[in-house]
């Protein structure tokens, strides 16, 4: 049942924000001049590539932060077998990737003064997502640092709660973000509406409730000492 729900919100997330993100949605005010209609080719194409790029930006980073780093954390709490903290290490790898294409586009859109002459390198939504890009490399070295020290001591250890607990900021801040962003593309003129703001709360809302609610479901669990063996790494892993 949980895969299922799983791949229907992978389905149809990317097609919500889509549909209310791109042409198909009301749209823009065009409070931004260059998003009005003109008979320059050369501008309409530039204006067609980079709404492309926007959308794809938008997708590709809520597809990070609002599904895969949520579901890894989710699993490597409800899913205990021995190699659980592998399935995790890897679906996490892959949000980072997917976040390293969506960052790219970010900071191409940013710096793209044809569309946006001021530029947008300094609005919060592009600053918070440089901070986050970088301290997604912190997070995976101290992942890697906590299944070391947990094969040699079977507990926790400072590397352990710092990665547990950044990843949790991490996640939380990345989902606001998202909504920033959104909010930055509606008010520039430049994409989005409040159509997309709505679909994309209702999708990152419910997603981070649910992985908050396994970490402290994990949480009290592991003070209970109820959790042993492969079950205690799984459990101390998530973040």
């Amino acid at each position: 049942m949980a895969s299922k729900i799983l791949r229907l919100v992978l389905l149809l997330a990317p097609a919500a924000i889509t549909t209310a993100y791109g042409d198909s949605s009301p749209g823009p005010t065009y409070s931004n001049p260059n998003f009005l209609p003109t008979g320059d080719s050369s501008k309409m194409r530039d204006t067609a590539n980079f709404r492309r790029n926007l959308t794809a930006h938008a997708i590709l980073a809520a597809l990070a932060f609002v599904i895969l780093f949520p579901t890894g954390g989710i699993i490597v709490r409800l899913v205990p077998f021995r190699l659980v903290w592998f399935v995790h290490g890897v679906l996490q790898l892959f949000a980072i990737l997917v976040f390293v294409a969506a960052f790219g586009l970010g900071i191409y859109l940013a710096t793209s003064r044809s569309i946006t002459p001021d530029g947008l390198m300094n609005k919060a939504h592009v600053i918070i997502g440089i901070v986050l890009f970088g301290l997604l490399f912190l997070q995976l070295f101290l992942g890697v640092l906590h299944h070391l020290g947990f094969k040699k001591t079977g507990t926790r250890g400072a590397w352990s709660y710092a990665h547990v607990w950044l990843g949790r900021a991490l996640i939380t801040l990345g989902i606001v973000n998202g909504a920033l962003g959104l909010k930055l593309a509606r008010d520039t003129g430049t994409g989005g509406s409040n159509m997309a703001i709505i679909a994309y709360s209702v999708f990152a809302g419910p997603m981070w409730l649910a992985y908050m609610t396994v970490a402290v479901f994990g949480e009290v669990t592991m003070m209970m000492g109820s959790n042993e063996n492969v079950g205690k790494e799984n459990a101390s892993l998530e973040g």
